[in-house]
């Protein structure tokens, strides 16, 4: 057999993975494939430090629509389909030419473009703030450090007529769904909901109340105080 360098021209491009669960506490995962002129890269959405990429990738043509690719640096086979709509059948890589032909786990990548709510993650909530369209004294804190992190934050607060706040709801952890952030209490199955609108905007699945990205130099907490003209004094010290 002949292996020729490179990825043919009509394959070389972008294609998207899709794996969603119905269960509202599993993160739905999304998955870029990238075909370059000689490698191949596997870029799991939104998850840091979880990319794949293989170099020199060199290929094997065994009929219409049928290849077997190569890495040209650990000796890597893995068989690609080309499907009826373009997109690719992705193949498990093996370490034999003659395994690979024979491989039965693959994935389905799709060639067309997917819509603003492929790739959601946790991690889109990195020390965010989104206030309440309805009332300005209260907003979500998200701010995301991981899993199970002990700095990991996610809390809607009411700043008080008095300028203290309140903490309305309290959870545990953050799941990223396909279009939508679900908000887990540590007890109870009573979990928030919050579509993802437009970039800076999210609405409350239940409620339909919308909370808009702060993005003011203060933290909205100082805004509601400024706004209302709140001056909260320093705490004293005896």
């Amino acid at each position: 057999m002949t292996f020729f360098p490179g990825i043919p021209d009509d394959m070389q491009g972008q294609y998207f993975e899709s794996q969603l669960t119905s269960d509202p506490y599993t993160d739905d995962e999304f998955y870029k494939l990238i075909l370059n002129k000689d490698s191949v890269k596997l870029k799991h959405m939104g998850v840091k430090g979880y990319d794949d990429q293989y170099d020199d990738i060199y290929y094997h043509k065994i009929s219409r629509d049928h290849y077997v690719f190569k890495t040209g640096d650990y000796d890597y086979y893995f068989k690609v389909d080309r499907t009826e709509d373009g997109g690719l059948k992705v193949y498990d890589y093996q370490m034999r030419y003659s395994d690979a032909l024979r491989a039965s786990e693959f994935e389905v990548f799709s060639a067309e473009k997917p819509d603003d709510s492929f790739g959601t993650s946790v991690y889109d909530m990195e020390h965010k703030f989104y206030v309440s369209d309805r009332d300005f004294t209260r907003y979500y804190e998200l701010d995301n450090y991981g899993y199970d992190h002990p700095l990991s934050r996610f809390v809607l607060w009411r700043v008080n007529p008095d300028g203290t706040e309140s903490i309305e709801r309290d959870y545990e952890r953050l799941i990223a769904k396909k279009g939508r952030y679900n908000l887990i209490p540590a007890e109870g199955d009573d979990y928030t909901s919050l579509l993802r609108i437009s970039s800076g905007q999210l609405l409350d699945a239940e409620s339909g109340e919308t909370f808009s990205l702060y993005t003011g130099g203060r933290s909205p907490k100082e805004e509601v105080w400024r706004s209302l003209g709140i001056t909260m004094k320093p705490p004293v010290d005896f």
